[in-house]
């Protein structure tokens, strides 16, 4: 039994929720993520989709400046990671290895989770 079934759809409008993307996002990179994968596997994508793909660029990014296949010197790149732009957001790590990332805010409106807003850091 759900939140909704519990307390009626009404009962959780002007509540939020925070994660780590939202394909109602407006920005332009986002929005084109999303015709992409949309076209490939008929479907919008969610959020553990983004963060897939975010992965993924991570490494590339960390590899590129890494300037060779050498899993300490990536690792020593990961960890300097800092701004990059990724589809979830801006993406960093801390001095504790700790990431340090943009956050987006939906909100509830009639039982669908609507983009509110995107928190960067």
């Amino acid at each position: 039994m759900g939140a909704y079934d519990l307390a009626g759809v009404d009962a959780l409008n002007n509540t939020f929720t925070v994660n780590h993307y939202s394909s109602e996002d407006p920005d332009g990179k986002i929005q084109d993520f999303k015709e992409k994968f949309k076209a490939k596997y008929n479907q919008s994508p969610n959020a553990f989709n983004a963060l897939g793909y975010d992965t993924v660029y991570l490494l590339k990014d960390a590899i590129e400046r890494a300037g060779e296949v050498d899993s300490k010197k990536i690792k020593e790149e990961l960890e300097k990671t800092d701004g990059l732009e990724l589809i979830t957001g801006l993406y960093s790590v801390d001095e504790n290895h700790h990431p340090i990332k943009s956050a987006t805010i939906l909100e509830f409106q009639d039982g669908e989770q609507v983009f509110k807003t995107k928190v960067d850091p």
